[in-house]
């Protein structure tokens, strides 16, 4: 996203999500996926945790039991933005 210039769950090449944790070669039941766009980290916590609780949005990813792992990544683009994605799965 950050060397493409874009921001969304679908991948530049029409993929989503669930699609690309499965190339990664995790057998998931379930899948969630949060990302930012934000000038640092602490920004990003915020956006997500101020969310309502318990409902299906970013923070009820990171809350949720079942999911059991979590894959990270942090990019800085040359704009000075953060890029951050939670890839979420509970395993089969």
């Amino acid at each position: 996203m950050a060397r493409k210039g874009y921001f969304s769950h679908q991948g530049s090449d029409g993929t989503m999500p669930s699609t690309r944790v499965s190339r990664a070669g995790v057998q998931w039941r379930g899948t969630a996926e949060n990302i930012a766009k934000t000038s640092d980290v602490f920004q990003a916590e915020s956006h997500f945790m101020n969310e309502p609780k318990f409902q299906h949005n970013h923070r009820g990813n990171i809350l949720n039991p079942n999911y059991t792992h979590v894959g990270i990544g942090i990019v800085k683009a040359p704009d000075g933005y953060l890029y951050i994605t939670q890839d979420f799965a509970e395993l089969r």
